[in-house]
């Protein structure tokens, strides 16, 4: 599918590209026909048409998406705009920076609507706004062309400088647009506005409260990942609502039913998050396995949730350092965590194997991007998880329970103190972390040495059929020449 992603890219980029591919694709239809590697066409034909479906997903969906955004671009010029405010976040020197969709494009001088704006987008303005505010202003437009792959970015599809006042004409918030603003007064009524910005990012998916040297400090201490809703946050949403259906004692299929809309209620909640929408898609999956009572597995489902996102919703998705992160974390710990689990547990208790683990598999799966996008990575990052990811736990457990219970009656907002206390401890930990030496390291790192990365994960897991002496060399030579490619990378020298 990803294949099929890139070759529909590169019909728009890279004429060589395509040629190369399609050899690489004639090779394999003849070895398949041949038998020399894949067999005969009869006895593997499940496997080819499964690849084929897949790499037509791809295709047609890159195609599509990447056609419909070239057709809607519009020369750039000053245009008369309206938007819809999605949120807002303070900068410095009395600046906004606002989220905005439902953009229109209007003619300067007769308003008339030239063009309508699928794609989120960012301004920044002197005037703070609510959620869900209509907007209204001059502004200069301009698209970013996708003329190379760096380009492609879910929220950079274009670029718009504000040329006059910004102007609120309505607004018109939806539902869940209206619980944020009421979740937002809940908590900053009851906590301070740090811990307030933290505590709604957690829980609503929106890091527009968040103070910017806030999200640098957990990002650079390697714990940045509790400021957006997660397959943690999911995974007790889940929790919580089974073990309210079965005091109901209600049939699974009924019960799979009702956790499968509320998730979908869910993501749309958080924005539609990728994250969120990932997890949800394998905890549906998780749930109907035990409908139907067959076995779950995780790798699968993984790759399930991959194909609907990127290959039904939106595969600009593939470039997208939040979804990349995400997967990549998933991929280890289903790759890596039996092994390292098997270790530590003959030195560590149970609980503390399992948090190792999970937290070193984690590391090595967000690593390379993590050094690829921001330039940088924690040294003490799973360390600092075992004492954050409980904290952070029982924060969003504390907010998801009692915040709506506090919007409905205001005196029960003195339960949200005591996550307010922890967050106040997170801070302080993070603070001290970063001034640690060598807490934190730059690095950079080439494309080959992270395809070269996670070649080493799948060789390193049980999903990998091929003899064992073979095996044991490959899980020996892939991770030296990673880790010789990676120290290349940051002296500078490949």
């Amino acid at each position: 599918m990803i294949a099929g992603i890139f070759l529909a890219f590169s019909f728009f980029v890279s004429f060589w590209f395509l040629i190369g591919f399609c050899v690489i694709v004639a090779a394999f239809i003849v070895a398949a026909i041949s038998r020399r590697w894949f067999g005969s066409f009869g006895e593997n034909k499940a496997t080819v048409i499964i690849v084929l479906v897949c790499f037509v997903i791809g295709l047609v969906s890159m195609s599509v998406r990447e056609g419909v955004y070239r057709k809607n671009l519009t020369d750039e010029g000053v245009y008369y705009i309206s938007a819809k405010v999605v949120s807002t976040t303070e900068y410095e020197n009395d600046l906004y920076r606002l989220k905005i969709d439902s953009v229109k494009l209007c003619d300067a001088s007769t308003k008339d609507v030239v063009l309508k704006l699928n794609e989120a987008g960012f301004i920044w303005a002197k005037t703070d706004f609510e959620i869900g505010d209509k907007i209204c202003f001059v502004g200069y437009y301009a698209p970013v062309l996708h003329n190379n792959i760096s380009n492609i970015s879910p929220n950079n599809a274009y670029e718009i400088k504000v040329y006059s006042s910004v102007e609120t004409v309505g607004n018109f918030k939806t539902v869940f647009e209206q619980y944020k603003s009421l979740a937002w007064n809940g908590l900053y009524g009851n906590m301070s506005e740090s811990a307030a910005g933290i505590s709604f990012a957690m829980l609503c998916g929106d890091s527009s409260k968040v103070v910017q040297g806030t999200k640098d400090n957990y990002r650079v201490a390697g714990v940045g990942h509790i400021l957006a809703v997660s397959g943690l946050h999911v995974g007790f949403f889940v929790l919580v609502l089974s073990f309210l259906l079965d005091i109901l004692r209600l049939n699974k299929k009924i019960k799979f039913a009702i956790i499968s809309v509320l998730l979908i209620a869910f993501c749309w909640f958080c924005g539609f998050s990728y994250s969120v929408l990932r997890a949800s898609i394998m905890c549906i999956v998780l749930l109907y396995s035990g409908v139907r009572g067959k076995q779950y597995d995780g790798l699968s489902a993984l790759c399930f949730a991959t194909i609907i996102v990127l290959g039904f919703v939106d595969p600009y998705q593939l470039f997208s350092a939040s979804f990349l992160l995400s997967f990549f974390a998933v991929l280890a710990i289903f790759c890596l965590y039996r092994w390292f689990d098997s270790n530590f547990s003959k030195i560590y208790p149970k609980k503390l194997s399992s948090a190792l683990a999970v937290g070193i598999a984690t590391s090595i799966g967000i690593l390379p991007w993590q050094v690829y996008y921001f330039g940088y990575f924690s040294t003490l990052g799973v360390l600092l998880n075992l004492i954050v990811i409980p904290l952070a736990t029982v924060v969003f457990a504390f907010g998801f329970v009692f915040l709506p219970l506090t919007i409905l009656f205001p005196v029960l907002g003195v339960l949200l103190k005591l996550p307010n206390y922890l967050i106040f401890g997170i801070d302080r930990v993070c603070v001290f972390v970063n001034k640690i030496p060598f807490a934190t390291v730059k690095a950079i790192i080439s494309p080959i040495t992270i395809v070269a990365w996670f070649v080493t994960i799948v060789l390193c897991s049980d999903f990998v059929f091929i003899p064992r002496k073979a095996k044991f060399w490959a899980r020996f030579c892939a991770p030296l020449v990673t880790l010789v490619l990676f120290g290349l990378n940051i002296g500078g020298v490949f």
